[in-house]
C-alpha cells in the first residue's frame, strides 16, 4: 500500500491540492466525496482512489489494508454508489 500511496501522492500533488486533501477531517472528506460512476473518465476515477489512499494514510496511519477497504466500502454505501459497489461485487465473485 505504501507504493500505491507514494504514486498517489505524486498524482495528487501534481493536481495541486495534496496539502488541502491531507488536512481534511473524516467528516470533511466524506462531504467532498463523489461516487466514481459520477466521474466522466477512468483517469478521474483512478485519481480519486489514489487521493483516498493518500488521505487515509495521512489521517489514519494505523489503518491496515482491510480497515482501508472497509472504510472505502462504507463510504461508497453512504453515498449510494450502487454502480461501483456492483462492480466490486462482480469482481469479488470471479
Amino acid at each position: 500500500m505504501k507504493l500505491i500511496a507514494s504514486v498517489a501522492l505524486l498524482a495528487v500533488t501534481a493536481l495541486g491540492h495534496a496539502t488541502d486533501l491531507i488536512a481534511l477531517t473524516d467528516q470533511e472528506f466524506d462531504a467532498q466525496f463523489v461516487c466514481p460512476e459520477a466521474m466522466t473518465n477512468n483517469e478521474d476515477r483512478q485519481a480519486a482512489v489514489h487521493a483516498t489512499i493518500v488521505w487515509a494514510q495521512a489521517q489514519h496511519k494505523d489503518w491496515t489494508e482491510d480497515q482501508f477497504v472497509a472504510y472505502r466500502v462504507a463510504l461508497l454505501e453512504r453515498h449510494k454508489c450502487e454502480v461501483t459497489l456492483q462492480h466490486m461485487r462482480e469482481s469479488a465473485g470471479q
